[in-house]
């Protein structure tokens, strides 16, 4: 969007691998990056010296890459703390960056629809437009497979579709708005937030859309679907809500005005104060799902395999699990009611 310029860019919600803690970092226009761990206290971490945010990333590994308008790309390499420039592709209107880590990709979108792809953050090169203008968002869908597709949506509401690693696009939808600021996804669902706090979803990959649910906030300017089974969207003053369960919950604000964007890596959770939610809990969700489900677990105990019942008793199937975040694809089952046995935990899960 032409008016990313003049806004905040807010960064990511992040667990860095290897049980250190999870956080969401902010930055704002003046450069400034900020985080929190619980959603409600919140600390200066450092200082980009850059006003001109595009989108943040957080890579398996821990390592930071912070992508300005101008296709700049800075690194940071101890959590956040220092950023050094690594790269710079030298565009105008760069709007987000993307880390495919299941077929080892990376991305990066212009306003413009222009797509630069390469296997490393230094090496990517122009491979295609979208076909669309205004972009704003540029996600993976989440289903855990090499040929899950690409997707992209533009202020509009238009929904562009690549199912080859960008060479090639389709428009196969529009929202049905105009003020659409991001793009989420989460397994086989899509999400879409606009920028007066409507939330619209896809489940048949951007054809078509339903509104899900509102947050009644004018200014909303993020989404983000995390590992652990939430919706966070953050407005321009920086005020942070998480969804679950059809409704919204308001965790506190970074008083940081003109916030932009999320994006995410790792498996967190940020927990309330009254300890309502924890992140060393068991969880398997969506549930009710179409048949993608992830797996949440204690730290070092996500299980190898799994194991499937039938509502008679009758194993229905088994296997491993492989994937990062830890997900069981149940799709070859008919409809119905399973039990799923993962490690010591068993679930009731439904699958339409």
């Amino acid at each position: 969007m032409r008016f990313r310029a003049l806004l905040v860019m807010l960064g990511v919600l992040a667990a860095w691998i290897g049980g250190l803690e999870a956080y969401l970092d902010v930055f704002t226009s003046t450069g400034d990056l900020f985080r929190t761990t619980n959603g409600t206290a919140w600390q200066h971490v450092a200082s980009f010296g850059y006003s001109d945010g595009a989108a943040y990333v957080i890579a398996d590994n821990g390592t930071g890459y912070f992508l300005t308008q101008s296709g700049l790309i800075l690194r940071s390499q101890d959590q956040g703390h220092t950023w050094t420039p690594l790269v710079n592709y030298s565009v105008s209107d760069a709007v987000d960056l993307l880390r495919d880590s299941v077929n080892g990709y990376w991305f990066l979108l212009t306003a413009s629809g222009d797509l630069y792809r390469g296997t490393d953050v230094q090496s990517m090169t122009p491979v295609a437009n979208v076909g669309g203008t205004d972009c704003v968002g540029l996600v993976r869908e989440r289903g855990g497979a090499a040929s899950t597709g690409l997707v992209v949506v533009t202020r509009t509401g238009d929904v562009f579709r690549s199912t080859n690693h960008g060479t090639s696009w389709q428009r196969v939808g529009n929202v049905g708005m105009s003020d659409v600021v991001d793009l989420a996804a989460d397994l086989d669902t899509l999400q879409v937030l606009t920028e007066t706090g409507d939330l619209w979803r896809s489940t048949d990959h951007g054809t078509s859309w339903t509104l899900w649910a509102t947050v009644s906030q004018v200014g909303t300017r993020a989404l983000l679907a995390d590992r652990s089974g939430y919706l966070f969207l953050v407005d321009q003053t920086g005020a942070l809500a998480r969804f679950l369960s059809g409704s919204w919950t308001w965790l506190g604000t970074a008083n940081q005005v003109f916030v932009q964007g999320m994006a995410a890596a790792g498996s967190p959770t940020l927990v309330q104060e009254d300890g309502s939610e924890t992140p060393t809990q068991w969880r398997l969700f969506p549930n009710p799902s179409r048949g993608l489900f992830y797996l949440m677990a204690p730290a070092n105990q996500i299980p190898e395999t799994f194991e499937v019942w039938d509502a008679l008793g009758r194993r229905v199937t088994r296997g491993r699990i492989t994937t990062q975040p830890p997900v069981l694809d149940l799709r070859s089952l008919a409809p119905g009611v399973y039990w799923v046995r993962c490690g010591p935990q068993r679930f009731r899960v439904v699958k339409y």
